[in-house]
């Protein structure tokens, strides 16, 4: 945000070089997904990277082109030089025993559950699979849902928007698990039925690569 955005200009004052990482400029592109305060720190910070950064990594191609489009329309009159990073291509596989993380997962049924992956936000849209979870339960009954397993950080504060939802988390028919180790990760993948991404705007959907990656099907 602003921090970031001072010292770039710190730097760039100083005529130290720097890089900048950018994954998406969905802020922009749909700021009703983020809220008007965030899209402006977002803006701003943007125009300042763009303008300054040595280089830009980015996601995908998509996602270049988007930058390039952008700072035309944003009167950025530089070139722009931009390295594509493959996301996904390296192995996760443990790396060390998954005993780091075992605790941690004993409230997932690995025998028979669901996964999502990703900050559970407005954007992910981890709330529409919640909503089909509560419909199961009333069609077919609790007893017969697999278990959904979210894995992210919690922005949305997910069992506190339904009462539905609520119940589902206290059967242990929804659980969330924030800040995992790539093991844990990895083992969640492997053991999972399929995953679900929802996601209703998304620059790279890591989330489907790694689920493929796992021979995994991602609905």
């Amino acid at each position: 945000g602003p921090f970031y955005a001072s010292l770039f200009e710190r730097l760039n004052n100083a005529g130290i070089g720097f890089s900048v990482l950018i994954n998406d400029i969905i802020p922009i592109e749909s700021p009703e997904l983020v809220g008007r305060e965030y899209e402006q720190m977002f803006r701003a910070w943007l125009e300042v990277a763009v303008s300054m950064a040595d280089r830009i990594f980015v996601s995908s191609k998509f996602v270049e082109d988007q930058l390039s489009r952008w700072s035309i329309i944003a009167g950025i009159e530089r070139p722009l030089r931009f390295d594509r990073i493959e996301f996904a291509v390296d192995d996760l596989r443990e790396s060390r025993p998954i005993e780091h993380g075992l605790d941690t997962l004993r409230v997932v049924d690995l025998s028979r559950f669901v996964l999502s992956v990703g900050t559970i936000d407005k954007r992910k849209n981890q709330r529409l699979i919640c909503d089909v979870w509560v419909r199961l339960a009333e069609e077919i009954g609790a007893d017969q849902l697999p278990q959904l397993v979210l894995v992210g950080r919690d922005d949305l504060k997910i069992g506190e928007i339904e009462a539905g939802i609520t119940h589902l988390i206290e059967l242990k028919k929804i659980v969330v698990l924030s800040n995992l180790e790539d093991q844990s990760l990895t083992h969640l993948y492997e053991k999972c039925l399929f995953t679900v991404f929802p996601s209703t705007s998304e620059g790279y959907g890591l989330p489907v690569a790694e689920s493929l990656k796992h021979g995994k099907l991602c609905v």
